[in-house]
């Protein structure tokens, strides 16, 4: 598939290209911040549910491009401020505890099932974006938010 030139223009499904790419760049999001929190998960359990997590991440973002470009957008190349913020721990130093960034996950999680929710009842929202979001999107936010509560379970503080 070709990339969409630089001047691509989306026409009446603007709207819909604009709602997909703020969801592409929450995925971009996660995945900087799940990349990030391995480090503080070395030798610790959960380390290979949060690659596993980062990696269905990585894999909704590359979705989420496909269905832009398919609409004739141009997809997101990074995430904004706010949307980093969105899955990082209130104490965004280094030291922040395993605990900490798991609860961040989790409220990131959240709002990105929020997200897909508010897309899901757009009434212009393409069927093909529909299905990949019901279809596969959706149930990772789930997997996810079920994998965070069990490590954050075996991550309690004392």
């Amino acid at each position: 598939m070709n990339p969409p030139s630089p001047l691509a223009d989306p026409g009446p499904l603007a709207p819909e290209v604009g709602a997909l790419n703020a969801l592409l760049r929450t995925e971009l999001a996660a995945v900087a911040a799940y990349s990030q929190s391995l480090t503080r998960f070395e030798d610790k359990a959960g380390r290979s549910d949060l690659r596993t997590i980062r990696t269905h991440h990585e894999k909704a973002a590359g979705v989420l491009r496909e269905l832009v470009a398919n609409l004739g957008g141009n997809p997101a190349g990074d995430a904004r401020v706010d949307e980093l913020i969105a899955f990082a721990p209130s104490d965004q130093t280094r030291a922040a505890r395993p605990d900490e960034i798991l609860d961040a996950f989790r409220a990131g999680e959240d709002r990105a099932l929020m997200e897909y929710e508010r897309v899901l009842e757009r009434e212009q929202t393409p069927d093909e974006c529909r299905f990949a979001i019901r279809s596969q999107l959706v149930p990772w936010c789930h997997e996810h938010i079920d994998a965070l509560a069990g490590l954050a379970t075996a991550h309690e503080r004392p």
